[in-house]
């Protein structure tokens, strides 16, 4: 990961942590513009993006986001954590059935992942 776009993505989440919210956006948004050019880098910001418009009730933004996510990646930790976001979307917006189908595929894709803080994640949200 460029160390630009990973400098920028903690920083956003440091400020998602301090509660603000539009701050976190704004450098998400920057790492977003700066890995349009590094395909490899681009889900996590992606990623980080998505969670704080789920953290500002913005869930068509994050939705849109994860999608491209589940869309444009391979099957690895980011396409776990869209399905996630998706879920939790889905749950906010009372789609329970859309939001247990996308856990259920969030849990199915980490386990093959080896991916154990993903199924943690996944399962919690189903319990």
């Amino acid at each position: 990961m460029s160390p630009e776009i990973e400098i920028l993505i903690q920083e956003s989440q440091a400020q998602q942590k301090r509660g603000d919210m539009l701050g976190a956006l704004d450098l998400a948004l920057q790492a977003i513009d700066q890995a349009q050019e590094t395909t490899s880098v681009l889900p996590a910001a992606l990623i980080q993006a998505a969670k704080i418009h789920v953290d500002l009730g913005q869930f068509s933004e994050a939705r849109e986001l994860a999608m491209r996510i589940l869309t444009d990646s391979p099957a690895d930790q980011n396409k776990v954590q869209a399905m996630i976001i998706l879920g939790n979307c889905a749950g906010q917006t009372e789609d329970i059935p859309s939001a247990e189908e996308y856990f259920k595929q969030a849990c199915n894709l980490s386990r093959t992942l080896g991916d154990r803080v993903g199924l943690s994640q996944a399962l919690s949200k189903l319990a």
